[in-house]
């Protein structure tokens, strides 16, 4: 279509669409005291005059013709596939990529977050003791006695204090109460080291031994014992606890003027094994 414009509609134009002065002549082009174009249109974001059939504003260089962008609504050029305006893509799809790799960033950021706290909680758990331990097995050829190895991974020492062998139901016999063994007593193996680890032995009082429960009492010597044989064949399950002394108990030090330091004077561990691992010591101790 041609841009030229009728007669009629030049005759017509006496003012300036702009700033209204009277046109020196009727129907000219440009106003001689704005200079802004006539018979054209207003550019759609600065609202400046444009001449007829502009594609871009001169002056705010915006697109006067395509689509306008769905989230600032400014124009489009053609073609645009992203806003100069708003820098978003004019592609649904493209326009998630940055709340992508915004969400990746915090994600990471996160991570790395955690890893510090992690790190700052391990050091914190690790600054005291931390002591474990795990039943190995049993001895009756030098002395009835049942093998342990303690550990503490904590950055102070611990000891282990009191000694108790509880068979939970699943054996006929009453619970007992053993002591460190004579050599053990000797090297006062129960202190253990902070970040080490050591064998235990664990025996008998002197004269003592395995008792059975009162309703097993009544029961022949030999059937009990192939009774009991019977029930550690079948993986009874029994337990050894242990009173550990650790470093941040409240028994000891500072800690021993709080009101509720009476609370908890030591921790208890425990070790839940199955029966078969000191079947010699049980049979033996009866």
């Amino acid at each position: 279509m041609s841009e030229a414009m009728a007669p009629d509609e030049k005759a017509n134009r006496t003012a300036c669409c702009a700033c209204g002065s009277k046109l020196a002549i009727d129907g000219a082009a440009i106003c001689k005291v704005c200079m802004a174009p006539q018979g054209g249109k207003q550019c759609i974001v600065c609202k400046q005059w444009l001449p007829k059939g502009a594609i871009f504003c001169k002056d705010c260089k915006a697109p006067q013709q395509g689509k306008k962008c769905v989230i600032c609504k400014q124009p489009l050029p053609k073609g645009a596939k992203r806003c100069n305006a708003c820098t978003s893509y004019r592609s649904a799809w493209l326009r998630w990529l940055p709340l992508v790799a915004s969400t990746f960033s915090m994600l990471f950021w996160m991570v790395g977050a955690c890893t510090g706290v992690r790190t700052a909680v391990v050091y914190l758990h690790d600054r005291e003791s931390d002591t474990k331990f795990k039943v190995t097995g049993d001895d009756v050829k030098s002395g009835l006695e049942i093998y342990l190895k303690a550990w503490n991974t904590g950055r102070k020492a611990s000891s282990l204090a009191r000694y108790r062998l509880k068979f939970d139901g699943a054996l006929p016999i009453k619970d007992a109460v053993l002591r460190l063994g004579d050599k053990d007593q000797q090297k006062a193996a129960n202190v253990i080291a902070a970040g080490g680890s050591a064998p235990i032995t664990l025996a008998l009082y002197t004269n003592d031994e395995l008792h059975r429960k009162d309703d097993a009492s009544a029961q022949d010597a030999v059937a009990f014992q192939n009774d009991l044989a019977d029930k550690i064949a079948k993986h009874a399950a029994i337990t050894l606890e242990i009173d550990v002394e650790e470093s941040d108990d409240p028994s000891s030090g500072f800690w021993r003027f709080w009101p509720w330091s009476k609370l908890r004077q030591h921790h208890i561990r425990e070790d839940h094994f199955e029966a078969r691992l000191i079947k010699e010591f049980i049979l033996k101790a009866r």
